[in-house]
Protein backbone atom coordinates (compact mmCIF):
# COMPACT_ATOMS: atom_id res chain seq x y z
CA UNK A 1 0.00 0.00 0.00
CA UNK A 2 0.98 3.28 -0.88
CA UNK A 3 1.71 5.63 2.33
CA UNK A 4 -1.02 7.84 2.45
CA UNK A 5 -0.50 10.59 5.40
CA UNK A 6 -4.12 11.16 6.18
CA UNK A 7 -4.23 7.11 6.89
CA UNK A 8 -0.84 6.50 7.97
CA UNK A 9 -0.21 8.62 11.12
CA UNK A 10 3.91 7.49 11.90
CA UNK A 11 4.45 8.01 15.39
CA UNK A 12 7.58 10.08 16.20
CA UNK A 13 10.20 7.60 18.24
CA UNK A 14 12.18 11.24 19.22
CA UNK A 15 12.37 12.57 22.47
CA UNK A 16 9.88 15.46 22.35
CA UNK A 17 12.23 17.63 25.09
CA UNK A 18 15.80 16.38 23.67
CA UNK A 19 18.01 18.75 21.84
CA UNK A 20 19.61 16.36 19.20
CA UNK A 21 21.71 19.23 18.43
CA UNK A 22 23.81 18.89 21.58
CA UNK A 23 26.87 17.69 21.40
CA UNK A 24 26.94 13.99 22.37
CA UNK A 25 27.52 10.52 20.87
CA UNK A 26 24.39 8.87 19.45
CA UNK A 27 23.67 4.94 18.18
CA UNK A 28 21.47 4.82 15.29
CA UNK A 29 19.36 1.67 13.39
CA UNK A 30 18.48 2.37 9.85
CA UNK A 31 15.97 -0.47 7.88
CA UNK A 32 15.80 -0.78 4.59
CA UNK A 33 12.12 -0.68 2.73
CA UNK A 34 10.22 -4.11 4.25
CA UNK A 35 13.76 -5.31 5.98
CA UNK A 36 15.05 -6.45 1.74
CA UNK A 37 18.12 -7.90 2.33
CA UNK A 38 19.48 -5.82 -0.85
CA UNK A 39 22.66 -4.27 0.92
CA UNK A 40 24.84 -7.50 1.26
CA UNK A 41 25.15 -11.30 2.13
CA UNK A 42 26.05 -12.53 5.84
CA UNK A 43 27.97 -15.68 5.71
CA UNK A 44 30.16 -17.04 8.12
CA UNK A 45 30.11 -14.22 10.52
CA UNK A 46 31.18 -11.82 7.90
CA UNK A 47 29.27 -9.34 5.34
CA UNK A 48 29.93 -9.34 1.56
CA UNK A 49 28.84 -5.91 0.59
CA UNK A 50 26.33 -5.55 -2.49
CA UNK A 51 26.87 -2.45 -4.74
CA UNK A 52 24.30 -0.84 -3.17
CA UNK A 53 26.06 -1.80 0.34
CA UNK A 54 29.19 -0.21 -0.80
CA UNK A 55 27.57 2.55 -1.95
CA UNK A 56 26.31 3.31 1.60
CA UNK A 57 29.07 2.20 3.20
CA UNK A 58 31.02 4.96 0.29
CA UNK A 59 28.09 8.14 2.21
CA UNK A 60 28.38 6.90 5.50
CA UNK A 61 32.14 7.31 5.89
CA UNK A 62 31.58 10.83 4.02
CA UNK A 63 28.79 12.23 6.30
CA UNK A 64 31.99 13.69 8.51
CA UNK A 65 33.45 15.85 5.65
CA UNK A 66 30.24 16.67 4.31
CA UNK A 67 29.62 18.25 7.96
CA UNK A 68 32.00 19.85 10.48
CA UNK A 69 31.93 18.69 13.71
CA UNK A 70 30.83 15.16 13.11
CA UNK A 71 32.57 11.93 13.73
CA UNK A 72 32.22 8.43 12.86
CA UNK A 73 32.46 5.35 15.80
CA UNK A 74 31.76 1.69 14.90
CA UNK A 75 29.47 1.00 11.80
CA UNK A 76 28.40 -1.75 10.53
CA UNK A 77 26.00 -2.77 7.14
CA UNK A 78 23.71 -5.86 7.62
CA UNK A 79 21.89 -7.64 4.82
CA UNK A 80 18.70 -5.53 5.49
CA UNK A 81 19.73 -2.51 7.96
CA UNK A 82 22.59 -0.87 9.60
CA UNK A 83 24.06 -0.05 13.13
CA UNK A 84 26.00 3.27 13.41
CA UNK A 85 27.56 5.92 16.44
CA UNK A 86 27.51 9.12 15.07
CA UNK A 87 29.33 11.94 17.26
CA UNK A 88 28.27 15.40 17.28
CA UNK A 89 30.78 18.35 18.12
CA UNK A 90 29.46 21.98 19.52
CA UNK A 91 30.01 24.39 16.25
CA UNK A 92 30.00 28.18 16.26
CA UNK A 93 27.48 29.03 12.88
CA UNK A 94 27.63 32.38 11.66
CA UNK A 95 25.23 35.37 13.18
CA UNK A 96 21.41 35.12 11.82
CA UNK A 97 20.14 38.53 11.38
CA UNK A 98 17.58 38.22 14.53
CA UNK A 99 19.48 35.84 16.49
CA UNK A 100 23.18 36.81 16.39
CA UNK A 101 26.01 33.59 16.58
CA UNK A 102 24.81 30.84 18.54
CA UNK A 103 26.32 27.46 19.08
CA UNK A 104 24.77 24.86 17.25
CA UNK A 105 25.86 21.60 15.47
CA UNK A 106 23.96 20.21 12.41
CA UNK A 107 21.05 17.92 14.13
CA UNK A 108 21.38 14.31 14.49
CA UNK A 109 17.81 13.83 12.22
CA UNK A 110 19.53 16.37 9.62
CA UNK A 111 22.47 13.87 9.12
CA UNK A 112 20.07 10.89 9.00
CA UNK A 113 18.32 12.82 6.21
CA UNK A 114 21.27 13.79 4.55
CA UNK A 115 22.62 10.18 4.43
CA UNK A 116 19.22 8.72 3.76
CA UNK A 117 18.79 11.02 0.58
CA UNK A 118 22.23 11.37 -0.91
CA UNK A 119 22.49 7.37 -0.37
CA UNK A 120 19.09 6.79 -2.08
CA UNK A 121 19.38 8.75 -4.83
CA UNK A 122 23.20 7.37 -5.61
CA UNK A 123 22.00 3.67 -4.89
CA UNK A 124 18.83 4.82 -7.81
CA UNK A 125 21.63 6.37 -10.49
CA UNK A 126 23.36 2.78 -10.12
CA UNK A 127 20.63 0.82 -11.65
CA UNK A 128 18.34 -0.52 -8.34
CA UNK A 129 15.20 2.01 -8.45
CA UNK A 130 13.44 0.12 -5.85
CA UNK A 131 15.51 0.81 -3.40
CA UNK A 132 14.35 2.32 -0.46
CA UNK A 133 14.74 3.26 3.47
CA UNK A 134 12.13 2.87 5.92
CA UNK A 135 10.81 6.35 6.86
CA UNK A 136 12.42 6.72 10.08
CA UNK A 137 15.44 5.53 12.31
CA UNK A 138 15.87 4.77 15.44
CA UNK A 139 18.38 5.83 18.01
CA UNK A 140 20.03 5.48 21.69
CA UNK A 141 21.84 8.50 23.11
CA UNK A 142 25.09 7.28 24.42
CA UNK A 143 25.19 8.54 28.01
CA UNK A 144 28.80 6.90 29.15
CA UNK A 145 32.03 4.65 28.41
CA UNK A 146 30.55 1.57 29.76
CA UNK A 147 27.13 2.33 27.37
CA UNK A 148 29.48 3.15 24.42
CA UNK A 149 31.86 0.09 25.43
CA UNK A 150 28.52 -2.42 24.97
CA UNK A 151 27.04 -0.97 21.58
CA UNK A 152 30.59 -1.03 20.46
CA UNK A 153 30.27 -4.86 21.07
CA UNK A 154 27.01 -5.13 19.74
CA UNK A 155 27.39 -3.78 16.35
CA UNK A 156 30.58 -5.93 15.89
CA UNK A 157 28.92 -9.15 16.81
CA UNK A 158 26.20 -8.15 14.39
CA UNK A 159 27.26 -10.70 11.43
CA UNK A 160 28.34 -13.54 13.75
CA UNK A 161 25.07 -13.35 14.81
CA UNK A 162 23.03 -13.22 11.42
CA UNK A 163 21.71 -16.89 11.25
CA UNK A 164 19.37 -16.72 14.14
CA UNK A 165 18.54 -12.84 13.97
CA UNK A 166 15.10 -12.12 13.65
CA UNK A 167 15.44 -9.31 11.13
CA UNK A 168 17.10 -12.23 8.67
CA UNK A 169 13.91 -13.42 6.87
CA UNK A 170 15.87 -16.37 5.77
CA UNK A 171 16.78 -17.29 8.84
CA UNK A 172 16.27 -20.06 11.56
CA UNK A 173 13.50 -17.58 12.56
CA UNK A 174 14.79 -17.88 16.55
CA UNK A 175 12.76 -15.64 18.78
CA UNK A 176 14.79 -12.36 20.41
CA UNK A 177 15.31 -14.34 23.76
CA UNK A 178 17.42 -17.10 21.61
CA UNK A 179 19.31 -14.31 19.74
CA UNK A 180 20.18 -13.00 23.11
CA UNK A 181 21.22 -15.50 25.17
CA UNK A 182 23.27 -16.73 21.78
CA UNK A 183 25.26 -13.79 22.14
CA UNK A 184 25.96 -13.58 25.54
CA UNK A 185 27.22 -17.43 25.70
CA UNK A 186 29.44 -16.75 22.58
CA UNK A 187 30.70 -12.97 22.87
CA UNK A 188 30.35 -13.22 27.07
CA UNK A 189 27.98 -9.93 27.52
CA UNK A 190 27.32 -9.47 30.95
CA UNK A 191 23.98 -9.28 32.61
CA UNK A 192 24.42 -5.29 32.81
CA UNK A 193 25.39 -5.01 28.86
CA UNK A 194 22.72 -8.08 27.99
CA UNK A 195 20.05 -5.78 29.69
CA UNK A 196 21.08 -2.92 27.01
CA UNK A 197 21.03 -4.71 24.48
CA UNK A 198 17.55 -6.10 25.11
CA UNK A 199 16.06 -2.82 26.05
CA UNK A 200 17.47 -1.39 23.03
CA UNK A 201 15.83 -4.50 20.62
CA UNK A 202 12.37 -4.37 22.20
CA UNK A 203 12.40 -0.39 21.21
CA UNK A 204 14.12 -0.74 18.01
CA UNK A 205 11.46 -3.16 16.87
CA UNK A 206 8.62 -1.58 17.98
CA UNK A 207 9.74 1.63 16.25
CA UNK A 208 10.67 -0.38 13.25
CA UNK A 209 7.52 -2.01 13.32
CA UNK A 210 5.23 1.18 13.78
CA UNK A 211 7.47 2.25 10.47
CA UNK A 212 6.30 -0.19 7.87
CA UNK A 213 3.41 1.73 7.03
CA UNK A 214 5.50 4.41 5.33
CA UNK A 215 8.94 4.35 2.96
CA UNK A 216 11.60 7.08 2.58
CA UNK A 217 12.74 7.64 -1.38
Amino acid sequence: MKFDPNIHHRRSIRLREFDYAQAGMYFITICTWHREPTLGVAENGKITLSDAGLIIQSVWNGLSARFSGVGLDAFIIMPNHIHGIICVEATLLAPDAEMGAINRAPTLGRIVRAFKGTSTYLVHRSGFAGFAWQRNYYEHIISNEASLHTIRRYIQANPAMWACDVDNLDGAGLNVEAVHQAMAEHYGFTGEELDFIINYDIKYRMGRDAEEGGKMR
